[in-house]
This record gives C-alpha cells, structure tokens and sequence, in this order.
C-alpha cells in the first residue's frame, strides 16, 4: 500500500480512518496535541500493528511542532503517499456576538489554518519525491482533507466551524489547481459519526440514524487507489457516484463550492 500520515489521527474520524487504513496494509503515522490519546493509540494500535502504527504529539498551531514533525520525515528518509487532515474542533456553538471570540479564532486556527500550516510545510516534501515516484510507476501523493456540516450550506449558530470547513473547500480548491499533475487534493464531506466532537454540541440534535462508516472508508480507498487518478479539486460526499469520475471532471465546474445562479 503506502504510507499515510492523519492529522487527528488518535481519536474522532481519523482514528477510524486510521484503524481502517492499517487492516489494508498501510503504514499509519498519526498525531495529534492530546498526549493522553498519543498515549492510548501507542498502548493498542501501536502494540497491534508493531512497526506499521505510530503516533507522536504534535499540535498543528504550532510552527515548531509542525518543523519538527517535517524534520523527523526527512531524516526517517520517508515520503507520505497519503495526506489526511482529520484535525478538528467543533468550537463555540451560538449566536456569533455571544461567542467568546478567543474560542472562535482557536477554532479556525486548528480547523483552517492549522491544517493549511501542515500542508505548506510538507508540499516541499512531496514534490521532492516525484522523481523517484515516477521512476518507480507509483501513483501521485494524495492529499484527502475533510470537510463537515457547515462546508457546504449554512449551519445555523456554528459559525466558527463552518467558516473554517468551508474555507478549506477552497483551499483544497486552490491546491488542485497549483499542483495539478504533481499531487492530487481532494476533500470529502465524511457523514456524522457518533465522536467526540458531539460532546460540545450544545444546538444540533443528534441524527436518526448515523452514516455508515464503510461508505467513508470506500471513499478513502478510492481517492487514495489508482482508480482517482487525474481525479482532483472535488468536494466529494460519501453518497455521491464518485466512481463514475473520470479525470474530464476536473476541468469542470462539477462537485466544487459554486454560486448556483
């Protein structure tokens, strides 16, 4: 398979993610700034997949972790093949005015900037390794960034969350067309999970029933497999007919954050 590095990857959905990847052969680092899930992740996953799970601290609003996670990459000699940018809060939920504006910008600065502070320190990495990935015949880097409720439409009392997942629409956006032939950018809206994030969830109720997990995971498979190839810059829901992509779409105005007038 490859090996792919998970921002958030040591609990929510990029745990799952993390777990799903690993019983496919991956080689999985995860990270995140809670030391008690590094911990955790290190004591099961760790111990269960010796030698193909790891996980470190590191907290992507901070220049110097994010150095040093880099640095660590280039002197390991190890090249991700598979970007996923799970790292999230759901941040303050209410009327904008009566948010606590230091709890709002944290959120924006995990959800948005941070993930973009991960992205622009490991872009040089990747496209050092496209020489060596095209004399080898392997695939493009990918990068699958995450987006939720609030990225597409308008959620009421979650403005943080939502200005921040739909900025990374366009960010993810952006990256495609910069680095198109180089590294593939895509982001996915992954369904609600039963996670940790609801525990601050003050407003929306909790769903009837929630998403299947194995649409989110064949979802990952696609973007990170052969099968996307050429395929780049989609804002992509588990239940779209993705499979029908061909690389043609990514000239188009299809599955992008458009005006629809």
């Amino acid at each position: 398979m490859g090996f792919a590095l998970i921002s958030g990857g040591t609990s929510g959905i990029g745990l799952m993610i993390a777990r799903h990847l690993l019983g496919e052969g991956w080689q999985v680092l995860c990270f995140s700034m809670d030391e008690g899930q590094v911990k955790e992740f290190s004591e099961t996953l760790g111990k269960e997949h010796a030698g193909k799970a790891t996980a470190l601290v590191c907290d992507i609003t901070s220049d110097d972790d994010i150095a040093a996670l880099v640095s660590k990459l280039k002197a390991e000699g190890t090249t991700p093949d598979l970007v996923i940018n799970c790292a999230a809060i759901l941040g303050p939920v209410g009327q904008f005015h009566e948010n606590d504006f230091a709890k709002w910008q944290l959120a924006v600065d995990i959800d948005l900037t941070g993930n973009a502070r991960l992205l622009h320190a490991l872009i040089p990495l990747l496209l050092e390794s496209l020489p060596q990935r095209q004399a080898e015949g392997r695939l493009l880097p990918r990068v699958i960034n995450i987006g939720g409720g609030g990225a597409g439409y308008a959620r009421l009392y979650h403005s943080a969350y939502g200005a921040a997942k739909t900025a990374m629409v366009r960010l993810t956006e952006n990256l495609a067309l910069e680095y198109k032939e180089r590294i593939a950018f895509n982001i996915i809206a992954p369904g609600a999970y039963k996670t940790n994030i609801w525990k601050d969830e003050t407003h929306d109720k909790e769903p009837a029933q929630w998403s299947d997990e194995s649409r989110l995971f064949a979802l990952i498979d696609y973007l990170a497999g052969p099968q996307s190839e050429g395929v780049t810059g989609r804002f992509i829901h588990i239940e779209n007919d993705y499979r029908s992509f061909t690389p043609a779409i990514s000239g188009t105005d299809r599955f992008l954050l458009r005006r629809t007038n």
